[in-house]
């Protein structure tokens, strides 16, 4: 009874199979789509209205967030440190790290926080930035930006409540044209005296792919006087561009340079803000609120145009005159995957000059990808290995995440709809022309 119940239904299976065959050979179960017509009249329709939007309905709102977990670890020094960041606006008008874990064989944890407020007072565009810091390391700064025309008054007011030191800073930028001159005055008060540091810059913008910059800087220690002396150059908009700076301590003799060079690069004027802006950078920033309006990491593969790919070489280092310095190079490449992914990865190469003995080859790996909804995501895995034999491995992992809050602007909505309806195109094309050869090989077998 059992064996013909299955054979009933074996039969039943074939007649459906064979109905379903014959049905489609025949066309009953064609493909339903709109039109090309239709499609190409709605496209025609979106296309006009994206023509005649205001400014004010091209502007996007959305809020922009910027999420990212770090962690770095270092067996050498006892180090094992956890940095979270939150970014809000694009550009960030606000970001808040925490740290958390161990550096240096202490115990560390606490949090930097610096939100920044624009204004205007008849002609003069403003911006006031608040930062600090709770936990273990306790800070309170204001830095405060005024614009005129193509004058610029910086001015900077901080303290450092955990190591007992302040800082107050000045700055004065005077635009003429293409070049942009500047001076500076600093002074830091700290328990083992004090240090008062002057500026002297110029920022020459040669032309929409190339900028120059050079600066003199005198810095007054309790113990000595040192002068410094530095410049950058900066060439962009290419298919292939640099960052580079390099500056030299007269008293130490200490000569120090990183040069970036990259295929279709994503360097802009303003690139090198070591000398450009203030409280940013390595040549005069005498900050004591530490972090808090430092500059962030930027991964070496999101110097390359994503969009493109391409290679990146990042050289840097120090030599001084009593025989001892260092020397880095990292290489990479930046490879698009598709769907809006890319992947770096690339190379490293720490060594020691003269005394110095170190010898440090790393790795690293970074992934990106942009979702349709405005989400990106960021990976990145690197190590660095003792080649000595001296030291154990250093390793660096992060993750980071953005995405937009807030309803689209009717620009975005109506690009989103115009891709969609162009897809959608593509698509019934591909399914005529599958039916067409369908029919025709109906039409042969007959």
């Amino acid at each position: 009874m059992t064996n013909k119940r299955t054979n009933w239904f074996k039969r039943i299976g074939r007649t459906l199979a064979m109905a379903g065959a014959l049905a489609g050979g025949s066309g009953c179960s064609a493909p339903v789509y709109r039109s090309i017509g239709e499609i190409d009249a709605e496209i025609v329709s979106v296309q006009r209205k994206l023509e005649i939007l205001e400014p004010k309905d091209s502007v996007d709102n959305r809020l922009q967030v910027r999420t990212r977990v770090e962690n770095t670890r270092n067996p050498n020094t006892e180090t094992n440190l956890v940095k979270s960041t939150l970014g809000l606006g694009n550009p960030e008008w606000a970001r808040w790290y925490h740290y958390f874990g161990e550096k240096n064989g202490q115990p560390l944890n606490y949090d930097a926080a610096a939100v920044q407020i624009p204004y205007k007072i008849g002609e003069v565009k403003s911006a006031t930035t608040l930062f600090g810091t709770i936990g273990d390391i306790k800070g309170i700064g204001v830095e405060s930006q005024h614009t005129l025309e193509n004058t610029t008054l910086t001015l900077n007011v901080e303290k450092n409540s955990t190591t007992n030191s302040t800082r107050i800073g000045a700055g004065l930028d005077q635009k003429f044209g293409d070049t942009t001159l500047g001076i500076g005055i600093d002074k830091v008060t700290t328990p083992k005296g004090d240090t008062q540091q002057y500026l002297a810059k110029i920022v020459q913008d040669i032309d929409e792919q190339n900028q120059v910059g050079g600066a003199l800087v005198l810095t007054k220690k309790p113990t000595l006087d040192e002068k410094t002396i530095g410049g950058f150059w900066c060439h962009m908009n290419d298919s292939w561009g640099t960052r580079t700076w390099a500056n030299y301590s007269l008293e130490a003799g200490v000569l120090s340079l990183d040069s970036i060079i990259a295929q279709n690069p994503t360097f802009g004027k303003g690139s090198s803000p070591w000398i450009v802006g203030r409280n940013r950078g390595e040549m005069y920033d005498l900050g004591v609120v530490e972090d808090a309006l430092g500059p962030e990491r930027v991964p070496l593969g999101m110097r390359v145009d994503s969009n493109k790919g391409g290679w990146v070489v990042d050289i840097s280092g120090n030599y001084s005159k009593t025989g001892t310095g260092n020397a880095r190079v990292e290489a990479g490449y930046n490879f698009p995957l598709g769907n809006d992914m890319n992947i770096t990865p690339s190379v490293s190469y720490n060594h020691g000059l003269g005394d110095n003995k170190m010898r440090k080859p790393g790795a690293n790996v970074l992934f990106t990808k942009e979702f349709s909804n405005g989400w990106n995501l960021c990976a990145e895995a690197g190590v660095t290995n003792y080649a000595s034999g001296k030291g154990k491995n250093e390793t660096y992992v992060s993750v980071g995440l953005s995405f937009p809050l807030g309803p689209k602007s009717p620009k975005d909505k109506l690009t989103e709809r115009l891709h969609g309806l162009q897809e959608e195109r593509e698509k019934v094309l591909k399914l005529k022309d599958k039916e067409d050869l369908r029919r025709t090989l109906s039409a042969g077998s007959e």
